[in-house]
């Protein structure tokens, strides 16, 4: 199950075995900083946290109902939280593929009524005829637990009013009337997602929650996702400073899903930030941290447009905070164009600055390693700063 279960919202299992001498198995995984146990109370309220929560859970248990398996037993002490910040499905104690039948259920569900609250009452009274809409039913009560901040034991047509409460209702109703599936419950709860007072987070504590899973070696496509829509709805000019600073932390897998998804609103996004680049008093060391963040963007994408507005950037942060990197890098990306038309958009981007700006950037001996079309371009920039 190990390897057919890897996905970044579901635990890792590095290996298992079976207990000598009783009918058990162990896992060996990742140490967890906590589970949504620990912390579920402290999301009341918080509607786009719980939205987050929603898609994190959709994602992991879509990915494990995708390869027909139920989970059985989904609760908050099984949703644990992982260094990098992403909420994971463990605990599979339960767990079984859709084609067989159990009756391990009652016994594990009647040790706690912890799990008991989480269980649909359909799995509950015929745990061998459970489907995806139980555990359904279970993600709508650890919304509901997170929503309320209370143990969900009341119907959700009982909780405060809530752009979310439609949502739960149905997934915690009568089974015939649940979501058919996870990417209908997802598709749902990104519904409710696209009323603006629901999504609206304080951009500061926005960036701490997505910055280490954007900038984790392993995707996260929610956190991208997220931050994709941020980017092609945010207030330029009250959020564009924290956005940027959570897209230039990203990594290059991160870059490389937005790029592929959408180039049309990656670039847009970066056209933004590039201009924020340009305009805005930056700390010396981040200058370099942009620095190298721009470089990748251009190397991932290939697109002329993203290194035109890269270009123009590199340029002005590292001339208006005089940061030898930052020009050190601008030469790397000119030098390393070896196509006319890339030579004529990087070309584009010197011209976007002013003349003094590509001087100081570009000695006349760098200039030489360059594309013609860039050397010329640079010869011709240089002539007009000196008549």
């Amino acid at each position: 199950m190990k390897d057919e279960l890897d996905h970044p919202h579901v635990a890792k299992v590095i290996d298992h075995g079976d207990l000598s001498g009783a009918d058990e198995t162990w896992c060996a995984m990742p140490l967890a900083v906590g589970s949504l146990a620990d912390g579920i109370a402290s999301m009341r309220g918080n509607l786009a946290s719980v939205t987050d929560l929603a898609r994190q859970l959709c994602a992991g248990v879509g990915h494990v109902h995708e390869r027909g398996i139920l989970h059985r037993d989904l609760k908050p002490g099984n949703v644990l939280r992982s260094p990098e910040g992403l909420w994971q499905v463990s605990d599979f104690g339960l767990a079984r593929e859709d084609a067989r039948v159990s009756q391990a259920l009652t016994s594990t569900l009647a040790q706690g009524m912890g799990t008991f609250i989480y269980a649909s009452p359909e799995q509950w009274q015929g745990p061998k005829r459970a489907d995806v809409r139980d555990d359904i039913y279970s993600i709508g009560k650890i919304l509901q637990h997170a929503l309320t901040g209370e143990l969900p034991l009341v119907g959700a047509d009982q909780i405060p009013e809530s752009l979310l409460r439609p949502v739960i209702q149905r997934a915690t109703g009568p089974r015939d009337n649940r979501y058919a599936d996870v990417l209908a419950l997802l598709r749902a709860v990104e519904q409710a997602a696209t009323v603006k007072e629901l999504v609206w987070e304080e951009p500061g504590l926005r960036l701490e929650r997505l910055h280490p899973r954007l900038a984790a070696t392993e995707l996260d496509a929610v956190a991208a996702d997220e931050l994709a829509r941020w980017l092609s709805t945010l207030d330029i000019d009250a959020e564009i400073h924290v956005a940027a600073k959570a897209f230039l932390g990203a990594s290059s897998v991160t870059i490389d899903y937005l790029w592929s998804t959408n180039p049309q609103a990656f670039y847009e996004g970066w056209r933004h930030i590039t201009e924020w680049l340009k305009f805005e008093e930056h700390d010396f060391a981040y200058c370099d941290v942009i620095a190298d963040a721009v470089r990748e963007v251009i190397q991932i994408t290939g697109s002329n447009d993203v290194l035109r507005e890269g270009v123009a950037a590199l340029v002005r942060v590292g001339t208006k905070h005089n940061r030898w990197h930052v020009r050190d890098v601008l030469v790397d990306v000119l030098q390393s164009v070896r196509d006319p038309e890339r030579a004529l958009a990087g070309l584009e981007g010197l011209q976007e600055v002013g003349p003094d700006e590509v001087v100081w950037s570009i000695s006349d001996f760098a200039a030489r390693t360059m594309h013609p079309v860039v050397r010329q371009g640079i010869r011709n920039i240089r002539r007009r700063l000196a008549s």
